[in-house]
């Protein structure tokens, strides 16, 4: 069907000859052979003048049109005669794609601002184009950032239909351009001259007055760019702006930079009014949350740049009842739909709440189940405080306290739940709790119980007896029979001597049970069971086992046991050797059921998982998915000052025994395992050395021997060469031993990567090389220690990954910093099962948007809709 020229428009078909001398931006990349047999017949030129139409808007989509030379200026009329999506179209623009690719009619209208010649494609070539290279949507419509941009909360103030709100979207989607900020890099200064404006993508941006009278944190999904004197539109372009703050990137941040005039005509908002409404409007949200009222009003200003700002076009997944929620979600503005499962499986009715409100603030204390299921109704509006952004905010602060007072205005138990035995008890106490190095980010200490006191009465048993009957000696000592009886005053002196120094000894041993007995615990965590013991500067040891591998838990004791109430206590895995023990165990019934409990919630958390994936699933194959980015900060705050220079410090003393390569990370065993291996190879090369100097210092000897008339010579000076030579040999031999030493010890490497474990053992010069290898998911608990003094003081040990029987145990034997190792691997191996657990749960949902596509074009109502569309 030939395009029907408008009153007083050229129109001329392309002849074949001019089609490959054509540069269609669109189709870049695909040779000229394979899209000419497409256009060939429908392609025409167009010569319009200026103020004529090219079409009118709600007009049906006759053509693509592609600028070629001139000005196309677009604007679309509302009622109110107020003009919104308004444009202009240069040279290399395109005219009409955005709506024929939504499926509507033209959304504005085209007049030539000054004489134009276009290129005209028709729809039915157009459409085989996309068919043949789907790959040109793209870049006929930028999805990716245009879905970005409909997320930003100033779209919730356009009165637009959906489909017109998409088209919106994809124009301001062709004018903005992609801009990376560094922490502290400045964005503009204040008085700085500037015709953009700057949407946070992700990141976070400082705002400051030039008077240091006002500062404004902004984090994902705000705008800025305020000026002094505000610019009218105009069609064209835009008045000189100048700038009223100073803005610097805190964090790695990634800037959405759109031309003033073409974010005021595109959305017909005033960009100045939006910003302070939207700044004002988070930070009050903040001041009024009650869970932050401890925090000053600066503080809670502060922390409204630590949110992600969302608006939900659609209707979109929150939060899934089971799942271990990540981040508190605020309600600004719109409604939320709440739902809930009960214990049996039957659905509860749903309910509807309206915003200001606020929803899974337990999130920030760690990853905890959720008990209802949250999504958002469309046209609501969010902010999302993940909870890695608010331990971010905690360090800026330096305010320790912060967790506790957080943890003290959430809702401490369900309504209408008796608590359990002892849950006030671990309440107190996981607040309280040590904030372990190994402990993995997010994850919650449960429950950390120590030993029954009748371990502490066992293991200062013997040393209290001892500490008595030699005080006793003690005491005998200064007798006067027994005086008498050593009649040597030295005998006396030196029983004292060892009665005090086996009186020291007990009062060590005493010491040292009390901090063997209080640094014993067994923790259970919301991912793991850990058996931790360490006594101070002499030796650490620590066996741990994931929730989901845990098989059983099973208890033992004998007939004191039952009297006292203590016994022990065996958690087995899958491992052949996995079984964690823990001695003098008390009240098993609690601690079994609390171990079950928190598997039981990784399970559900699991299940929860799976049903977001497939919500996910659905929303992508629906074209109505969002993705924003989830944290604000990249990375931590930037350290200063001493502990910066000593995390420095001690990255460089271990650069050498640890690097990463690709996704892999990769040690070496530490340079003191190294260290007694060298004695050898310098022995010999002292003693070559000393054969080697050896005529020479015999030589002087022999001089002075002859000086003093003691000597006539001759001596070894006729073996000074064979000497030197044996010697420098087994020098430079000596020197190869070590190189080949250290070489060796360099090859022989441990690995862990996203999928497996191993361990690489290289022969120097490529003679042989042995690798041992495990998938992550066959690793079942983890354990490391720290076996002596020796290697504490150095900070090496032993870590050891039990897998399944026929695999055996994976040692990392003398690796340095083996905490860190430790927890490197039990990282991996958590991502690992996040990772198996959604492909697994991709692949059971696979079929099920494939179904719903299926019924959805077989709909009646959607049939009718698409055959309108199509008038």
């Amino acid at each position: 069907m030939n395009h029907k020229p408008y009153r007083g428009e050229s129109c001329v078909l392309v002849a074949d000859s001019e089609l490959r001398q054509i540069q269609l931006n669109f189709l870049q990349g695909i040779r000229p052979d394979e899209w000419m047999p497409v256009l060939v017949g429908a392609l025409h030129w167009h010569q319009l003048f200026p103020f004529q139409w090219l079409y009118v808007q709600d007009t049906p989509v006759k053509a693509v049109y592609i600028v070629v030379e001139g000005r196309v200026d677009l604007y679309r009329s509302e009622p109110d005669r107020s003009r919104i999506l308004a444009s202009t179209a240069e040279a290399a623009s395109l005219l009409g794609h955005l709506e024929f690719l939504v499926g509507i009619r033209y959304a504005t209208n085209a007049r030539c601002a000054e004489p134009c010649r276009l290129l005209s494609i028709e729809l039915q070539a157009f459409s085989r184009l996309i068919y043949h290279f789907p790959e040109i949507k793209e870049k006929l419509f930028a999805t990716k950032i245009a879905n970005r941009l409909a997320t930003f909360s100033f779209m919730r103030q356009l009165p637009l239909a959906e489909a017109l709100r998409t088209v919106a979207c994809g124009m301001l989607a062709e004018a903005v351009s992609k801009l990376d900020k560094k922490p502290n890099e400045v964005v503009y200064h204040a008085g700085e001259s500037s015709d953009v404006l700057f949407l946070i993508h992700q990141g976070q941006v400082s705002l400051t007055s030039p008077s240091g009278a006002g500062r404004h944190l902004l984090g994902n999904g705000a705008l800025f760019g305020a000026a002094q004197r505000l610019a009218d539109f105009t069609g064209v372009g835009s008045d000189e702006r100048q700038m009223v703050h100073n803005a610097v990137a805190t964090t790695q941040t990634v800037l959405y930079r759109v031309p003033y005039h073409r974010f005021s005509g595109i959305l017909g908002l005033k960009a100045e009014e939006t910003m302070a409404g939207e700044i004002a409007r988070r930070e009050q949200l903040f001041e009024q949350m009650p869970i932050f009222a401890d925090l000053d009003r600066v503080q809670r200003r502060k922390l409204a740049g630590f949110a992600s700002h969302i608006y939900f076009p659609n209707t979109h997944l929150v939060v899934q009842q089971g799942e271990a929620a990540d981040s508190l979600w605020v309600l600004v503005s719109g409604c939320a739909a709440l739902r809930s499962l009960a214990p049996d499986g039957q659905r509860q009715a749903s309910t509807v709440a309206y915003g200001p409100t606020y929803f899974a603030e337990r999130a920030l204390l760690g990853q905890i189940s959720q008990h209802s299921t949250v999504e958002a109704l469309p046209g609501s509006e969010w902010l999302r405080l993940y909870w890695q952004d608010w331990e971010t905010f905690v360090g800026v602060q330096r305010r320790s306290d912060l967790r506790r007072q957080l943890a003290k205005r959430m809702p401490p138990v369900r309504a209408g739940a008796q608590p359990a035995p002892g849950q006030r008890r671990r309440r107190w106490l996981t607040l309280r709790a040590p904030r372990y190095s190994w402990l993995e980010p997010g994850e919650q200490v449960v429950l950390r119980v120590r030993r029954h006191w009748i371990a502490f009465v066992v293991k200062m048993l013997p040393g209290v007896l001892g500490f008595v009957v030699l005080a006793a000696l003690f005491v005998l000592a200064d007798s006067d029979r027994l005086q008498s009886l050593l009649v040597n005053s030295l005998l006396v002196t030196l029983l004292h001597s060892l009665l005090l120094l086996l009186l020291f000894g007990g009062i060590l041993a005493i010491v040292w049970g009390t901090l063997d007995y209080f640094n014993d615990w067994l923790t259970v965590t919301d991912l793991r069971v850990v058996h931790h013991e360490e006594l101070l500067f002499i030796n650490e040891w620590r066996k741990q086992a994931p929730l989901e591998q845990i098989q059983n838990v099973d208890f033992s004791t004998t007939w004191l046991g039952k009297l006292f109430n203590y016994g022990t206590l065996k958690i087995a895995t899958a491992a052949a050797q996995g079984e964690i023990s823990f001695g003098y165990a008390a009240n098993f019934s609690e601690l079994r059921a609390e171990i079950l409990k928190q598997r039981e919630q990784r399970r559900r958390q699991t299940e929860a998982a799976s049903k977001q994936n497939i919500q996910r699933l659905l929303e992508k194959r629906l074209g109505i998915a969002v993705d924003v980015p989830s944290r604000v900060y990249q990375g931590s705050a930037a350290e200063t000052g001493s502990r910066a220079l000593h995390r420095r410090l001690a990255r460089f003393l271990q650069s050498h025994m640890r690097r990463d390569r690709g996704d892999s990370s990769i040690w070496r065993k530490h340079w003191m395992v190294l260290l007694p291996q060298l004695g050898g190879p310098f022995l010999l090369l002292l003693g070559g050395m000393g054969i080697a100097f050896s005529p020479l210092l015999f030589g002087e000897f022999n001089s002075l021997l002859r000086l003093a008339g003691l000597s006539q010579g001759g001596g070894l000076a006729q073996w000074a060469g064979p000497l030197t030579l044996s010697g420098v040999l087994l020098s430079l031999a000596a020197l190869t031993y070590a190189a080949w030493l250290v070489a060796d010890w360099r090859n022989d490497t441990y690995e862990v990567s996203n999928d497996e474990i191993a361990h690489v053992d290289r022969v120097p010069l490529g003679f042989s090389e042995e690798r041992k290898s495990a998938n992550l998911g066959r690793v079942q608990n983890v354990s490391m220690s720290i076996p002596s003094p020796w290697h504490w003081f150095f900070n090496y040990g032993d870590v050891t990954c039990q897998t399944a029987a026929e695999l055996g145990d994976f040692i990392f034997q003398g690796v340095p910093d083996p905490r860190s190792v430790a927890r490197e691997i039990l990282t991996r191996m958590e991502r690992y099962r996040r990772r198996t657990e959604r492909e697994a749960a991709t692949k059971r949902a696979q079929e099920l948007p494939d179904w719903f596509e299926m019924y959805n074009r077989i709909e009646p109502d959607v049939l009718e809709k698409r055959a309108s569309r199509g008038e």
